[in-house]
């Protein structure tokens, strides 16, 4: 079983967000070609996948981003998942427009959604894809009030722009560890 991890804020006012842009993917991804079932809970929406025969969970945390590790560490648990078997998608600042990078274990270069979920599986050695969203235009604007306001128009369309290779490289991700 793996376990991809969609990054972001649940509350509605964060919905629009930079720190969103990846859980509006799994949006997008569910519109696809792909069969989904729907679980609840208060720690997450959970949706089942199968890519290239291999079962896989898709989970939004319905924790703020800063708590993303008490939703990971309880479905690890309760799916008896590997922390190599768990694949997080979130947001970067530190790429090109339209750059995305993966990268497995290490620092977690400040980003408090990762640090949680290092904290409460017990390792960082779990896989991530990071995916540009843009860095602060001016230095007067710091980091967190940067990721979350909404991106204008262009950079949505480049975000979005993204979505297809994502996909492509997720179901790959999937198929060559499950």
């Amino acid at each position: 079983m793996i376990l991809v991890v969609w990054l972001g804020n649940i509350w509605i006012r964060y919905r629009e967000t930079r720190h969103n842009a990846w859980r509006r993917f799994l949006d997008w991804l569910v519109g696809q070609d792909v069969v989904w079932t729907e679980k609840k809970n208060h720690y997450w929406l959970l949706v089942s996948w199968t890519v290239w025969w291999v079962g896989c969970l898709c989970v939004k945390p319905t924790t703020l981003m800063n708590g993303s590790g008490v939703c990971v560490k309880s479905l690890c648990s309760f799916y008896s998942i590997p922390h190599h078997h768990v694949l997080v998608v979130h947001d970067e600042l530190e790429l090109l427009p339209g750059q995305r990078k993966v990268k497995h274990g290490g620092w977690m270069a400040g980003h408090n959604g990762l640090r949680s979920i290092a904290a409460h599986i017990g390792t960082p050695d779990f896989t991530r894809i990071r995916i540009w969203i843009g860095r602060p235009m001016h230095p007067s604007q710091s980091v967190s009030d940067f990721v979350l306001s909404v991106p204008s128009q262009q950079e949505k369309d480049a975000i979005s722009n993204q979505f297809p290779a994502i996909e492509e490289y997720v179901c790959q991700w999937v198929k060559d560890h499950g």
